[in-house]
């Protein structure tokens, strides 16, 4: 039996974000409340100091590559449903191994 990876990457735009203290708090809240609503590794991985923007890595294990396809489509809609920033980018690959 396949074990599948999927690896995101995804790019928020943040406006009128005026410190690196308010963009980590809104980059802690995104990742929390998808973490609390999805089983899923999440983390801030690029764009540390940049107050424009985030990106944020996202890994995912399953034994079924649609389901996984799913969960990670879900995922960025409730990303978008939170209105903390705005969905610039999203970058997804499913591997099996």
């Amino acid at each position: 039996m396949a074990m599948f990876v999927a690896v995101c990457s995804l790019e928020l735009g943040l406006y009128e974000v005026t410190s690196l203290k308010e963009k980590r708090s809104i980059v802690k809240r995104i990742i929390r409340r998808t973490q609390d609503r999805f089983r899923v590794a999440m983390n801030e991985v690029g764009a540390l100091d940049d107050l424009g923007r985030a990106e944020i890595g996202i890994a995912l294990i399953g034994n079924d590559q649609s389901i996984l396809n799913s969960v990670l489509d879900r995922l960025i809609q409730s990303v978008e449903k939170l209105h903390l920033a705005d969905v610039v980018a999203v970058d997804f690959t499913i591997e099996a191994y």
